[in-house]
C-alpha cells in the first residue's frame, strides 16, 4: 500500500481522501476509474467533478489520483487521464 500524501490528499486502504484542514472528502477505490461523457467523449469522472469544487488544487489531486491507481492496482489509461485533466482545467477556467 502506498503511503502517498500531499498537503491536500492521501491514498488510503479504501481509496483516496482529503487531509486536514480540508473538509473530509472520501473516494472509494471502486470509484477511481468511473467514466463520464460530457459531450467530448469518455473521461475519468473525478478530475472533472472535482474541478467544480473551488477548494481542490487540481495539481495536488492529479498526483494523488495517479498514486491511488498505482496503490490499488487499477489500470490507468493515460489518454483518458490527459483528456480528463484537460477538461477539468477548461471547466475551472470557464468558472472563474
Amino acid at each position: 500500500m502506498s503511503n502517498y500524501k500531499n498537503s491536500q490528499w492521501r491514498v488510503t486502504k479504501s481509496g483516496l481522501e482529503t487531509v486536514r484542514p480540508e473538509a473530509l472528502y472520501q473516494v472509494d477505490k471502486s470509484q477511481l476509474d468511473d467514466l463520464v461523457d460530457r459531450g467530448g467523449g469518455p473521461m475519468y469522472d473525478l478530475p472533472v467533478h472535482l474541478a467544480e469544487k473551488d477548494w481542490v488544487d487540481l495539481s495536488l489531486f492529479r498526483s494523488a489520483y495517479i498514486s491511488a491507481f498505482e496503490a490499488h492496482g487499477i489500470y490507468l489509461n493515460t489518454e483518458l487521464l490527459e483528456a480528463s485533466f484537460q477538461a477539468a482545467k477548461r471547466l475551472r477556467s470557464n468558472s472563474i
